[in-house]
């Protein structure tokens, strides 16, 4: 089935207080802290995203149909465990058709419900502050070690607009039908981030917002280009990539600077599946068999550094610098 990249943008108005936990300790005496990108913007990680809209359209699967397919096809499903009887030795996953990207905080307004509301500043270099606890039931007083100071990303009761988008790969028929399922999951959103007590996280729901943005069909060319034998690529991303992973502690874990030509090489036969062809059949799976790819090393960080490039292989010998 041959299939369009779909494109949604998405705006989720998170009123204060909310959590969206980082790893590191960036303020003294702060025990946890608001995750954040390379430019120390604010963002709602991809996976809370994720989790949020599979749990709301299987909510919605239940009472109408999908546009196309199941929950499952949507969001893929994991390998089969091998030691199941009826394992048939195909453990393959079942590759998801919707990608979530992080969210990043564009604006604070101090009073949500009024649209002429002012804009609050972004606070660099500083950090608002509240507390948590547990209350001990027999003394009343807080329980010991129940004491949690937590970052503040904006006064209470002001709200955070994050900003981003969702891709989804179906024909391009069903785009408008997309947009519509998509947004009834995002008004059933009543709360995001960890600790979702009352008052914590609250999505407000009449400030937030789902609309398509585009339709592009993956287009194949019609004839192949003649390639020399060896070509040199260059890539970027547009999204956070994990490859290569080592666990660093309980529940984190840290990829490598280094993409693996296999993952490459991965990421090409999905393409060409999702644009309606069979990259393990045929000439098509004959010619991707013999297909190899080096692995991709990251750029120069700034001009003249050459550290991190691969050498050229006509290099046999390099005298002085």
């Amino acid at each position: 089935m041959k299939r369009d990249r779909l494109t949604f943008d998405l705006r989720l108005a998170v009123r204060s207080p909310f959590l969206f936990r980082g790893l590191d300790g960036r303020f003294v005496g702060v025990d946890v802290t608001h995750l954040r990108d390379q430019e120390g913007r604010l963002v709602v990680p991809a996976d809370q995203v994720r989790g949020v809209f599979r749990q709301n359209l299987a909510i919605l699967a239940e009472h109408v149909p999908l546009p196309n397919g199941s929950v499952d096809d949507l969001f893929g499903r994991p390998s089969a465990p091998t030691d199941e009887e009826d394992a048939v030795g195909n453990n393959e996953p079942g590759r998801g058709l919707i990608l979530f990207y992080d969210l990043v905080a564009s604006r604070i307004v101090a009073d949500p419900d009024d649209e002429k509301a002012p804009e609050l500043p972004f606070v660099a270099g500083a950090v608002r502050e509240t507390t948590r606890i547990a209350i001990d039931e027999e003394s009343g007083s807080v329980k010991e070690g129940a004491l949690q100071v937590l970052e503040l990303a904006a006064p209470f009761g002001a709200a955070v607009f994050f900003e981003g988008r969702i891709t989804l790969f179906d024909t391009g028929e069903r785009a408008d039908a997309w947009a519509k399922t998509l947004s009834r999951a995002l008004a059933l959103t009543s709360a995001i981030g960890a600790m979702k007590s009352p008052g914590w996280g609250e999505v407000i729901r009449s400030r937030s917002s789902l609309a398509k943005a585009s339709v592009v069909p993956l287009v194949l060319p019609e004839k192949a280009r003649l390639l020399p034998d060896r070509v040199r690529l260059r890539m970027t991303f547009d999204r956070s990539i994990l490859v290569d992973a080592a666990k660093v502690s309980g529940n984190a874990v840290e990829g490598r600077a280094v993409v693996p030509g296999s993952v490459i090489k991965g990421a090409l036969a999905r393409r060409l599946e999702l644009a309606g062809l069979s990259p393990a059949e045929g000439l098509l799976g004959n010619v991707l068999a013999a297909l190899k790819f080096g692995h991709a090393r990251p750029e120069a960080v700034s001009e003249g550094d050459v550290s991190d490039r691969p050498l050229p292989l006509s290099l046999v010998v390099a005298r002085g610098r």
